[in-house]
């Protein structure tokens, strides 16, 4: 799990495809996990900080953050 504040970086070493949860605000950060083009996260493949992470980000979608979106990111 990366926060949306880190992913232009440049650390990634390939291309991959991530499921964003952005801000409502525009402010505090966001949440992304690695998910698969139609934005299905492998649960089991995420550690137990990113799960809840995850869990929380889906709970409050539409209050704290905004819907999800799927973005590619290249390396």
């Amino acid at each position: 799990m990366a926060t949306v504040d880190s992913l232009s970086d440049g650390t990634a070493a390939k291309a991959r495809i991530e499921l964003r949860f952005l801000p409502r605000s525009g402010r505090g950060r966001g949440l992304a996990f690695p998910c698969n083009a139609e934005g299905q996260v492998e649960i089991d493949g995420l550690s137990e900080d990113e799960r809840i992470d995850y869990f929380f980000a889906r709970a409050l979608r539409g209050r704290e953050f905004s819907c999800a979106i799927v973005a590619g990111m290249g390396g």
